[in-house]
């Protein structure tokens, strides 16, 4: 009987002593050099962090006003004004959004 295949090509290759590779290997093999490509792929996030860190910010954003109406809010307020306070273009917008709402 002869089979389509050489009877050399079916040895295995005994110099390289290492596992055959599977799906679920760690790329790279090697813990170091994993943990090389962990610090290489997060030192351009870590500079960005540090050189954003270091440029002034504006005094004033849209954030900075928000944090100063919630400070104003009265939060011992028994009744729901606070979220008017709180969300002041959702009470137009849900007025606008209802058949019966009125327009501004």
């Amino acid at each position: 009987m002869s089979s389509t295949l050489e009877g050399s090509e079916l040895r295995r290759d005994r110099t390289d002593r290492r596992v055959p590779r599977t799906r679920t290997d760690s790329f790279p093999r090697s813990p170091v050099a994993r943990w090389v490509l962990r610090f290489a792929l997060s030192a351009p996030l870590v500079a960005l962090a540090l050189l954003l860190g270091l440029v002034p910010h504006a005094a004033t954003s849209p954030n900075a006003t928000l944090l100063s109406d919630v400070a104003e809010i009265d939060w011992t307020r028994g009744d729901a004004e606070w979220l008017a306070l709180l969300y002041p273009k959702c009470r137009p917008s849900l007025r606008r959004a209802t058949p019966s709402g009125a327009s501004d």
